[in-house]
Formats: C-alpha cells, structure tokens, sequence
C-alpha cells in the first residue's frame, strides 16, 4: 500500500497513555495498542484468551492490515478522489497503556513503519523486532550475567526519563533511539535475537550500560533485605500448587528488581513495597506472577479490596473514603472508583494498591497471600459423618442407654419429644463417635463427628477430601465398632456428609467452576438453580449425590440442632429401607407353602405399624425455618416416594397375608376331616370286634354287612361336607 511518504505527506505522531485494562472502541486517526480488550482494525490488544499472538508486536507484523485499512486507506481514498488539498502533514495519535513496556515500544516502531511506508520493515529487521517482543512480554527472556541487553537498557532509559520529565512519549522516543543504534550495527543481514542478545555501546548508551550493571548490584543488597516463603497458587488450568514467594521488606533501591527476581531466585510471586514520601509506611503493595509462569492472581485484588473496605471503616476516617462510581461498572468487585487493581486487564498476573495507596499492614497483605484467596472460602465449617450399617442383634444394644437425639431441634413436637431410641457414645483418636439404634428396626446409624481442624479450608479441597475420608484411620476405628456388634456399615452407598454452617462466599467466583466443584463431590451434574441456591444463606442448602449424600447447612447458628434434623431424616429414610430388605429377605417365593412365612410377615407387619406410630411424622417442629429445613431434606432423601413405596409393598403384603391365612385354614379343615374320617373308621371297627367277641349270632350273618355299610355311609357324609367346603 501508498505510504504517507510516498504522497510526500508527513505524520505527526501524537501519544496518549490510559491505565492498565481501559477498554476503547476504533478512532478514526488514533491507533489503540496494548489497551482496548478488543482485536480490530485501529484496536490492537492481545488480552483476550482465544488469541494466537505472543505479542502486540507480533499482531501487527502478521495482521498489518489492521493498521494500514484504519489509517492509510481514508488518506489514499481522498488522494485519489480530490488530492490532500495542500494538505501535507497529517496528525497520527498512539495510545497504549501507561509506563509503555518494550512490547509497547516494538509495536510504535512498526506502527510508525507502516503508516510512513505503506508496509513493514525488511524481513530479518521484522523478525528480530517480533521475536525480542514475544520473548520478553512472555518472559522468557534469558538474562545471564551479561545484563547489558536492548530490553533492559529500555527499561533504565524509560525509567529515567520519566524520573526526570514526567513524559511517557519521551521514553518511547528515547526508545526509538535504542533500536535505532541497535538494529544500525547490523546491515541486511539482521539476526534474529539482536534486540535480546547482550550489546555494548559507546557514550550515552554506554552510561546506561554501567547503570545496569550498578542496578544488579543494589539488587544483591535488597536481596540481603528480603524474604521467601510459600504460597499456594492457582494455575491457569484450574489446579493449585504450592511455590515460593519472594518479598522486599523495604522498597527496593533497585529499578529492574521484577527481571533479577525471576532470573536469579526462581521465585513464581514477587511482592515489591512502595513506602509513602517522608514516612516509613508502606502505602503501595504490587503483586505479581511471571505472565508465562502458568500461573495466576485471580480474586486476590477481590479478598484485597475486601480487607481494605474493613480496615478503613475500622480506623473511621472521613478522609480515607473512596467515592465515585465502581471501577469498571463491576459493582460485585467494589463500591468505588479507586479499588485494589485486580490485574483483568493482565491476565490477572498482576495487583496493585489503590491510586490512594493502601491502609493494610505490609503483613496482612502477605497472610492473605498465604490464605487460600483463590478458593471459596468457608468462614465456619463443621463436618459430620453418617454411616447406615445392617440390623444388630437385639442383645447386643439391650443395656444401651436410652436417649431422644431429637429433643435438639428447635421447637420439636410433643410426638418428637416422645421418642427412644438406644445409643453407644465412645471416642476414636480425635473423633467423637455415636451409635444409635431403633429396637424396632434394629438397624444403626453410626454418627462421627470430625476434627474442624483438619477439614480443608476451601470448599475447592472437598471433592477429593471427602473420596478419602472414609479412609481415616480414626473413622475406620469408629466403622470397626459397628462390625464387633455384628453389623456392618456400607462405606460407599450409605454414607451422608452434613457441612454445618459453611457460609460459603461466591464473589467473583466462576459459576462454572463452582458447579464443578458441586458435581464432583455429589458425583451428578448441577444446574443454574442448584449453584443460585447454595449461594443463597438465608436458607439451607441440600445436594444429593448418586452414591454418598451431601448435605450443606449454610446456616452456622446451631450446628447441633441440624446435625439432629439431618439424623432424623436420614433415620426415617433407612427405617422405610430396612423394611424393604426385611421383606425381600423373609420372603422367598419359593417357601411361601412355609407356615412360618406367615408369622414372619405378621411380625413385619406389626413392626411397621409401631413404626409408623412411634417414630414417623412429616411435622417434627412449630418453628418454620426448622420445619422448612426438614421438609427440604425429606424432599432431597426422597421420603415421601421411599415411604409411598414402602407402603404400598406392605399392602402387597396384607393381601398376601389373607391369601397365606385363607390356604391355611383349607389345610386345617383337610387335616380335620381326615382325622374324623379315621376316628370313623376305628370306632365303627371297634364296634364291628366287639359284636363278634360278644358271641352274638343273629348277626353272624349280617354283622359284616351292617358294619361295612355304616362305615361307607360315613365317610360319604365327610365326603359331601368336605366338598361343600371347597
């Protein structure tokens, strides 16, 4: 394409900086680099996930239409159409962000070179440019002991001449200057790492190389004033991993301590104080992580901003309030214009004080880098253990102690109060343990309540805590107790875990991230409504697994009493389900002609009449929140269908019953008429015997006759009766 310096036009470079993440739209005559969050012609920013470039840079080298159809094509279509009027210089406006980096700086250069020539610098001069933008904006530049190298010395030259005039545009000229006298020692054949490898230059140039040199020696002093510790990072591809951070104790003397700590300590996070002028009081605190370290901040800026708001309404100062309007319009961040930078607009790599400086301690800043300020965080957190185990033999819990486990619940019901049940408490290492049994039922409950202090402090740690819980040695003690008494306790269906008064804090979470962490530990999918429900505290929450329950009381008032409501659903739900096994079990269908099968059912039946009249209600309290809570627990363990369903197979069963009882009495009136058929028969033989042994002759021809037909006359009388019977 037509330069300006082929229509003998000249530009006038104008620039303008915006803070870090401004979003802009296209300008006619203004070129947006590095700020904007979009890609389009006139807007070059790279801050968007999907993109391919490693760079502005390296944007406008592979994509130089973007700049050239903004600029150059409204000058060369009014050329063509009417001449420029006399018109030979034109005014051209760059903007990127304040305190411009070295990619800020190659961009300028091409930019310049596109709008001026119509096209991009030779080949090898291009490269270079890219490649030192890439590498460096990624940081993966390689410094070694020979520090004198165009990028740093950009960095001295930018930091001094704003030292010195308080002009961003003077250090990208004072930059332009550098690449010139770099690229200059070359002629056409440019290599490609020139602007990245070391350099020495003569006069100016040759003082800011000493003044590098200088600026590692400050480094290695502060460094003897410095800390590392570790921290616990998020990773882009949404796990955690523990690194080392490094800390200045005191602003550093150094300029370019962000290249020295990453080159020479190895360290992933670097916190660097400011201190206010004339005072000894950090008031500036910025975080960073390397942009290409695969790590990230995000929410840190958030838990900052938080603490913030805390420690300026503690020190109840009218002049340290912050007004205006939520930065970014993000009222879910903040409440005014000048919050903790949470790095949006760098890919969360980086945080940054308030423009006002900060009110937080230099220490609390580094607890809460310490704290899991990644994860969803879970002010007070209780965990009780649930385990269904089998029927226990009645002589094992017969000298139990009887106990109501249900008078905790507020407002509990004159039928509730009136409960028994038997329990065993007993204690496994740190864990306080309960057994508690229905002498109806037979069937147990084992209740473990666990450590608080070694349950995980993000919701984020759950899922693969609770795969593993089971497999504490201390709940192994308590589930080993359940199997002495004969019974044993399913470890992978029967298990519910009830979270009492998580009061989990959703802010500037992904919705996606927490419903995954939600279906990973219940084991099935959630949707919208799910993850706006457990994010609501002004009711409870209840999310069922496909194996294990999980049952998340967003409410920390009284753990005891819900740990009580969960029990007496999760006791109702297994009491329906003990029935269920018990009738499967007694009832073979291949002994229903087993007289004993019908006891076993009467024996069934009368229990579950007790059942139902001794232990379940669907009203358990006068308090609606607690009634609420029930209900939605019920409703989550599918009560009522576990309880329609285990009635309607009782009813099966009562019509069974009547069937087993009705074939019953046919085979007790067989029996009779065939005892009273023998009767006959010997009393009419025993009759016939004692005529003969009578001598009585008048019969002697007749007895045999007169016997024989009474005896036949009989059995058709029982014969006709039996038959009328049936």
């Amino acid at each position: 394409m037509v330069g300006l310096n082929d229509l003998n036009v000249e530009a006038k470079w104008r620039f303008r900086f915006l803070g870090h993440g401004t979003s802009v739209s296209a300008t006619p005559g203004t070129l947006f680099v590095d700020v904007g969050n979009v890609l389009e012609p006139g807007v070059i920013d790279t801050h968007q996930s999907d993109t391919p470039y490693g760079s502005c840079a390296s944007t406008i080298a592979r994509n130089p239409h973007l700049i050239l159809n903004h600029i150059l094509s409204p000058i060369v279509d009014q050329y063509i159409r009417k001449g420029l009027d006399g018109q030979r210089r034109i005014l051209v406006e760059f903007v990127t962000h304040e305190s411009p980096d070295w990619d800020g700086l190659c961009s300028f250069y091409l930019c310049k070179q596109l709008v001026q020539t119509g096209g991009l610098p030779p080949r090898a001069i291009t490269e270079a440019v890219i490649h030192a933008a890439d590498i460096v904006d990624q940081g993966r530049a390689v410094i070694g002991d020979e520090v004198c190298r165009p990028f740093l010395l950009y960095e001295m030259l930018k930091d001094a001449a704003y030292a010195e005039h308080r002009d961003w545009g003077l250090c990208i000229e004072r930059g332009l200057e550098l690449l010139a006298a770099v690229l200059g020692r070359y002629n056409d054949d440019v290599p490609l790492d020139a602007l990245v490898r070391p350099v020495e230059f003569d006069g100016s140039l040759q003082t800011v190389c000493e003044k590098l040199r200088t600026d590692v020696a400050l480094f290695k002093q502060d460094l003897a004033d410095a800390e590392m510790f570790e921290v616990t990072l998020p990773t882009k591809a949404g796990t955690t991993r523990r690194e080392k951070a490094f800390a200045f104790k005191n602003q550093p003397r150094c300029s370019l301590h962000k290249y020295w700590v990453r080159e020479r300590t190895n360290c992933e996070v670097l916190l660097v104080p400011y201190q206010a002028p004339h005072s000894d009081r950090v008031d500036r605190v910025v975080i960073s992580v390397n942009p290409e370290g695969g790590f990230n901040l995000q929410r840190l800026g958030f838990v900052l901003e938080e603490a913030e708001k805390k420690e300026r309404i503690r020190l109840n100062d009218s002049a340290l309030r912050r007004g205006g309007q939520p930065r970014w319009g993000d009222r879910a961040y903040c409440d005014n214009d000048d919050p903790w930078y949470d790095g949006r607009g760098h890919d969360y790599t980086i945080v940054d004080s308030p423009r006002s400086g900060t009110w937080l301690s230099f220490e609390k800043i580094k607890d809460i880098l310490r704290s899991p300020f990644y994860g969803i965080n879970l002010k007070t957190k209780r965990l009780r253990l649930f385990f269904v185990s089998g029927p226990i033999p009645e002589s094992e819990f017969a000298n139990w102690v009887k106990v109501n486990p249900f008078e905790q619940i507020p407002g509990c019901l004159n039928p509730i109060r009136q409960v028994s049940l038997k329990h065993k408490v007993f204690t496994t290492g740190r864990c306080h343990a309960q057994i508690i049994v229905c002498d109806v039922t037979r069937q147990a409950v084992l209740v473990v309540d666990f450590p608080e202090d070694r349950l995980p402090e993000t919701l984020n740690g759950w899922p693969s805590f609770l795969q593993r819980v089971s497999e504490d040695k201390e709940v192994q003690a308590a589930v080993s107790e359940i199997s002495r008494l004969g019974a044993a306790a399913d470890m992978s269906v029967a298990q519910c875990y009830m979270l009492s008064g998580v009061d989990p804090c959703l802010q500037m979470h992904s919705p996606k991230n927490v419903s995954a962490i939600l279906a990973e530990m219940a084991g099935v999918n959630t949707s919208g409504a799910i993850l706006q429900e457990f994010g609501n505290l002004d009711r409870p929450f209840a999310l069922v697994g496909r194996h294990a329950s999980t049952y998340f009381i967003t409410d920390s008032k009284d753990s005891g009493a819900y740990g009580s409501i969960v029990l007496y659903a999760l006791f109702m739900k297994t009491g329906f389900n003990s029935f269920s096994q018990r009738l499967g079990q007694s009832l073979p269908r291949q002994e229903f002609r087993n007289p004993e099968v019908l006891w076993d059912i009467l024996r069934l039946q009368r229990d579950f009449s007790r059942f139902l009249a001794e232990y379940c209600f669907s009203e358990i309290s006068s308090v609606g929140s607690v009634q609420e809570l029930y209900s939605r627990l019920a409703e989550a363990m599918h009560l009522v269908e576990i309880r329609q369903e285990t009635q309607e197979e009782m009813e099966r069963l009562a019509e069974l019953a009547l069937v087993l009882e009705e074939q019953n009495k046919v085979r007790r009136e067989k029996a009779l008429n065939n005892i009273l058929l023998v009767l006959a028969f010997v009393t009419s033989w025993n009759f016939i015997s004692q005529e003969v042994s009578a001598g009585r002759r008048f019969f002697e021809q007749d007895i045999w006759w007169i016997g024989g037909l009474g005896v036949m006359g009989f059995m058709v009388v029982v014969w006709l009766n039996r038959r009328k019977r049936l």
